[in-house]
């Protein structure tokens, strides 16, 4: 039950794993401590990515459901291929192969809705039975107090067909759903309601500003529009409507009520014609361009129809480059060009959650490392990437009789120069004597290049911008004579790139 109500676990086995008379518990995992730690943390930071992104705190339950059923249909493909050769990965029936991976069966896929649903607030369950006679996973959900069955994994074509959602088996009741799916009904709760039967209708739809602009199976096929509550259902033409694509006011189609031949029309219906005389398959929007593949001859080509939309040209971040200390966190900002974009939503991701994460913008310095942190737009078209640095946590104390410097401002690069009046002894150059730390002193790691009376500190890595820093050279520092500093320094600098020392 624990393992059922927590698809977040993926890296128990029940293998090996013992409940002693003593009533002692023994547990086995998949995975090293180190490699589970740091799959969770990947983990958890695309689950707050993915709802960063696809849910807005103005949704009502509905809504909420929606976007995370389009975003696995749209973001994950079955393990065909695997499933024929009986060789699918453990990973592919968790909800981690289905969400990081992008790959899972229906147990991979009704872990992964239960755990973005009970993210957001809504309860859901997994639900264990038969599909068409063979073993099979889905998901009870319970929206606005009433319970409905949810297939994520029956409404992800096979194979793969990108940006097409179905809603076959969206919020159905028990009745609908016992025509092809058995399970122990006991054993959870009952769905009785037909609130949502209209999305029965949609052999193919769009959702857009509210609605759905869908092939209605019910009335031939032809082309309407229903609001999301399932009011306002409207025929908006006696066309047979495939690739249905929506940009603001208008719809675009291939319609084989007219030899599959491209048509447009808008989404009330009015101002219909057709775009060419081909029969049009795969059609894809971009920038105004309409891509379509020629059925008969094999080519592709595309039509200029501008768009109501205003595409992204760029994704900028404030910061290219950060240095973090471990444990400590930070802050990127991204800015879509131009200002006026339509779609200004992005998506966060770290090349190595183990050493940095981020959750919209937000970054936490996990372990010394490096990292990318890259923000990609939502059509996945724009990225940008910054570089990030985690130095290592170690805290000195103060030291006592330091005579303090005059604060200097000084380039992320900086390396200081200092000269003694005699030669230094080498071995008295040590991380006790000469270092530099941050504010709450915690130390930056430098290395030390010594010849003669000169002494040069470098920083291994860039000091971070708008910090300050300080350079601590004890007495412990000593000639060659054995002559001790008569007094140690402390030189508090600053890092700038808008005047350096």
């Amino acid at each position: 039950k624990v393992l059922n109500d927590h698809p977040e676990i993926f890296y128990f086995t029940h293998e090996n794993s013992y409940y002693w008379s003593n009533g002692r518990l023994e547990f086995k995992y998949k995975y090293p401590k180190d490699q589970i730690e740091s799959m969770v943390t990947v983990l958890n930071q695309k689950i707050a990515s993915i709802l960063g992104s696809a849910i807005k705190s103005n949704m009502c339950e509905l809504e909420k459901e929606l976007a995370l059923h389009n975003y696995l249909v749209l973001n994950t493909a079955y393990d065909y291929e695997n499933l024929k050769n009986n060789t699918i990965p453990e990973l592919s029936y968790e909800a981690y192969g289905c969400l990081i991976d992008g790959i899972a069966v229906c147990d991979g896929y009704a872990k992964a809705m239960k755990l973005l649903l009970n993210q957001v607030g809504i309860e859901a369950l997994r639900v264990i039975g038969e599909g068409k006679g063979e073993s099979h996973a889905w998901n009870l959900v319970k929206i606005d107090g009433f319970w409905y069955h949810l297939d994520v994994t029956w409404d992800d074509p096979v194979p793969d067909v990108p940006n097409r959602v179905r809603y076959t088996y969206f919020n159905l009741p028990d009745s609908v759903m016992e025509k092809d799916h058995t399970w122990t009904a006991s054993d959870y709760p009952q769905a009785d309601q037909s609130t949502y039967l209209y999305f029965q209708e949609m052999a193919e739809a769009v959702f857009d500003n509210g609605y759905f602009f869908y092939r209605n199976e019910a009335d031939y096929n032809k082309l309407y529009k229903i609001s999301l509550k399932g009011t306002g259902k409207t025929k908006l033409s006696e066309d047979v409507p495939y690739y249905l694509i929506v940009d603001g006011d208008w719809i675009y189609y291939s319609n084989y009520s007219w030899g599959g031949y491209l048509f447009k029309i808008k989404t009330d219906g009015t101002e219909r014609s057709a775009l060419n005389e081909v029969h049009s398959v795969e059609l894809s929007l971009v920038d105004g361009w309409l891509t379509y593949k020629d059925h008969d001859r094999g080519t592709v080509d595309r039509i200029f129809v501008g768009s109501s939309t205003v595409p992204v040209t760029e994704v900028i971040l404030d910061q290219t480059q950060i240095t973090l200390r471990s444990g400590s966190a930070g802050r990127l900002f991204a800015t879509v060009v131009p200002a006026n974009a339509t779609n200004q939503n992005v998506f966060w991701e770290s090349s190595n959650p183990a050493v940095v994460t981020v959750v919209n913008g937000q970054i936490e310095a996990v372990g010394p490392g490096n990292a990318e942190i890259t923000v990609i737009t939502e059509n996945g078209q724009r990225t940008a990437n910054c570089s990030v640095v985690v130095y290592p946590s170690a805290q000195k104390s103060e030291p006592l009789n330091l005579k303090l410097w005059e604060p200097k401002t000084v380039y992320p690069a900086k390396t200081w120069r200092i000269t003694f009046n005699q030669e230094v002894n080498q071995t008295s150059l040590t991380e006790e004597n000469i270092y530099v730390t941050d504010e709450e002193d915690y130390t930056f790691p430098v290395r030390f290049i010594a010849s003669g009376q000169i002494l040069e500190v470098e920083p291994l890595y860039a000091y971070p911008m708008e910090k300050t820093f300080y350079l601590n050279v004890t007495s412990g520092v000593k000639s060659i004579t054995k002559q001790a500093l008569k007094q140690g320094v402390r030189l508090p600098f600053t890092i700038s790139n808008r005047l350096a020392s």
